[in-house]
């Protein structure tokens, strides 16, 4: 007998009591102990599938596999913090300090009439 059948034998005994509170409601549906009273193969293919599943990826874990740099999907946020930067390499700025693509000579000759410029 493996270690989640005795949990499960030992559960199945407090059946009335489990049933009976919030909490015990709750473990008797997370443990899928209706599939344990009557389809026990079930529930034995169900554990071993989730235990498979859990030892993959706490092993991935371990080996620091958990997120390769082409599985993840970057956030909206990182998207647009990378066109930010890349804006800004290519003298693009953002806001109202950004560098204009005129220069400040020609600038100031739009602000002074043409008939007070001096040549």
């Amino acid at each position: 007998m493996n270690y989640r059948q005795s949990i499960a034998e030992e559960l199945m005994r407090a059946e009335p009591e489990m049933r009976e509170s919030y909490s015990g409601r709750a473990v008797w549906r997370n443990w899928s102990m209706d599939k344990y009273k009557t389809r026990k193969q079930l529930w034995f293919s169900i554990g071993k599938d989730q235990d498979a599943i859990t030892a993959t990826q706490v092993t991935e874990k371990a080996r620091g596999r958990q997120n390769k740099p082409g599985e993840r999907k970057k956030t909206a946020i990182e998207l647009a913090r990378e066109r930010h930067a890349a804006q800004k390499t290519r003298g693009f700025g953002t806001g109202a300090n950004a560098p204009s693509k005129r220069s400040a000579m020609e600038m100031v000759a739009d602000e002074v009439p043409k008939k007070q410029r001096v040549r």
